[in-house]
């Protein structure tokens, strides 16, 4: 299965930790489960066995050692759905991922420092700029936000099924993917390891357990975590930085 870029004609972008494999798993479910993969399939390659099914990617945003790309002229005869979250939250979770799940302990700096670091807020302030200021480039575009996600799952997943035109798909298959996808039910299904050997599952130590949610791929999905975790003067800093991008998605 060849799964360049230039063989999609449907896309949905993000940068890390925005929502893109619970929103994969949904999508997954609703249009290709049982009939064309199994669902401890969803989060591997065999989810693009199913016909016109949108490549999920970060565009070129995970990269760090290069610089955004800002033409987006690639994606002019392409379908586009562009999933946000809140960079707040965002660098809470993706510093957990680098600390955590990817086990840098030792190099990955305190929170504070990560937060102005090449993985940091200036990179999300600035993927998010470029694209909204790029929106009209592809065929169709769609913007999803991670925090209407979890208010209004289902009109969003029926309007993303329909953005793609997936047909023959009633709101009852759209409750049943929805219940599959919930963060109750894939916290489970990781635990017990249902996605083993897959991107989903912890891989760094064999056989080993989890020893907290923070080692989790599907970790608490919660709204406003940034906030709480991050020192007030981050805060001010994220925001300055936000309105230099002149990003006003998440600006505060």
């Amino acid at each position: 299965m060849d799964l360049s870029l230039e063989n999609f004609d449907n896309f949905i972008l993000s940068f890390p930790k925005c929502g893109r494999t619970w929103l994969r798993i949904a999508l997954g479910c609703v249009t290709g489960c049982p009939h064309i993969i199994k669902k401890n399939q969803l989060v591997t390659n065999d989810i693009y066995r199913i016909p016109n099914f949108p490549r999920f990617c970060h565009d070129d945003s995970s990269q760090v050692s290069k610089p955004l790309e800002k033409d987006k002229s690639f994606y002019k005869d392409k379908k586009v759905v562009f999933l946000t979250r809140d960079p707040r939250d965002v660098l809470i979770s993706y510093y957990y991922q680098k600390y955590y799940r990817e086990n840098y302990i030792d190099t990955i700096p305190p929170l504070s420092e990560f937060i102005r670091s090449s993985y940091g807020i200036s990179r999300i302030a600035e993927f998010y700029s470029i694209w909204m200021r790029n929106k009209h480039i592809p065929k169709d575009f769609m913007h999803v936000r991670y925090e209407v996600l979890h208010t209004s799952m289902l009109g969003i997943l029926g309007k993303v099924v329909k953005f793609f035109n997936f047909s023959n798909i009633d709101k009852k298959d759209l409750c049943k993917a929805i219940k599959f996808s919930s963060f109750k039910n894939l916290h489970k299904l990781e635990k017990n390891r249902y996605f083993l050997g897959q991107p989903m599952s912890r891989e760094r130590v064999e056989g080993a357990a989890y020893q907290s949610k923070k080692e989790m791929k599907i970790r608490s999905g919660v709204i406003g975590e940034g906030y709480r975790k991050i020192s007030k003067d981050d805060l001010n800093y994220i925001n300055k930085i936000l309105e230099l991008y002149d990003c006003n998605l998440y600006a505060r």
